[in-house]
């Protein structure tokens, strides 16, 4: 990209907060607020043809001087379909993003007016398939992963900081242990506590008084910790759960809950089904579903089974009176963990 003006992006990874907030300061950036919109232009890859970029790249900005295109998913359906090599058998008049069609998009990348700026938005890419490697020297490249540990903590201290108001240590890894790693929702807890304590600092109380963490979200950051080997956060989001009134059955059925959903989630993905219809299949939609889909993707399907098993056997020791409910959670806890 060195020595031109042309702006050719290629955002993917799992944080759609990040990714938003990108997207929304280069569409600040196209024109003056009142013809952003008309200046955008948002393509779904698996809808278009290589004929129709062209034409929507080289269409001049309306009473700007830039205009914004972004194409969804279309490398990752490039990819599905074989690649960028041609093929004849799919030269048909209803074929739509087909292999032939797209030969030439690397080399249209380094040509599109200096007016565009193109952004190819992608969820699921992976650095190691070849249509990454193929684009990648053509593009800027910014991966959006969801934020964890440290870099999660440095977040949200720059989000409270960037609002006028600070955070101190504690506070810091409540929210995080409460909220887990959803953006969008620590964002809105955040706005919350920073208009609560003006320009002041953000303490413990603070957060155990205004954030209310759904059971749901402590059910995620339990699910979150087991992946990460991390029994003491796995059982501090259980122990939220017991202290805003939820009881032993209900934490034991939830985590239940969840591990069938995991399980039935890696079995639709298995057998090629959309997000859509895997949320219609759960019965979950929004965050749930797509929290869902990415634990789905740290876990075999042995080890999700096995957690299920694992589940049983701490409800029978219950019924059995062989151990009190608290020492089950935590022996339960450290076992998943240790999958």
């Amino acid at each position: 990209m060195e020595g031109t003006t042309v702006l050719v992006y290629l955002f993917f990874g799992k944080d759609d907060f990040s990714i938003a907030k990108e997207l929304k300061e280069i569409k600040n950036g196209i024109a003056s607020e009142e013809l952003r919109d008309a200046n955008t232009t948002i393509l779904q890859g698996t809808k278009i043809r290589m004929t129709e970029l062209i034409a929507t790249c080289e269409t001049i900005p309306f009473m700007g001087n830039n205009r914004l295109v972004v194409v969804e998913g279309l490398l990752k359906y490039i990819e599905k379909q074989g690649g960028f090599k041609a093929n004849k058998a799919l030269r048909s008049s209803n074929s739509m993003a087909s292999k032939d069609n797209w030969n030439g998009l690397i080399e249209y990348t380094s040509n599109i007016p200096d007016s565009t700026i193109l952004v190819f938005l992608e969820k699921d890419l992976q650095r190691g398939n070849p249509i990454f490697s193929k684009i990648k020297h053509s593009v800027i490249v910014k991966n959006f992963e969801p934020l964890i540990g440290g870099q999660l903590r440095y977040w949200i201290k720059k989000q409270v900081t960037d609002r006028g108001a600070s955070i101190d240590n504690i506070a810091v890894q409540y929210l995080s242990d409460f909220v887990g790693n959803d953006l969008w929702n620590l964002d809105n807890e955040i706005e919350k506590l920073c208009l609560y304590v003006g320009s002041g600092i953000i303490q413990e109380d603070d957060v155990k008084t205004l954030v209310n963490p759904t059971r749901a979200i402590n059910i995620f950051a339990a699910i979150d910790a087991v992946t990460e080997g991390n029994p003491v956060k796995a059982i501090n989001s259980l122990n939220w759960m017991l202290k805003s009134g939820a009881d032993f059955g209900y934490i034991m059925y939830m985590l239940s809950r969840q591990i069938r959903l995991l399980i039935l989630a890696k079995e639709a993905i298995n057998d090629g089904m959309s997000e859509s219809d895997i949320g219609n299949r759960l019965g979950i939609h929004h965050f749930p579903l797509r929290k869902t889909i990415d634990q789905e993707k740290r876990f075999t399907l042995f080890n999700l089974k096995n957690m299920h098993d694992k589940l049983l056997d701490a409800d029978l020791s219950i019924k059995r009176g062989n151990m009190t409910e608290k020492a089950t959670l935590d022996v339960l806890v450290t076992q998943l963990c240790s999958k």
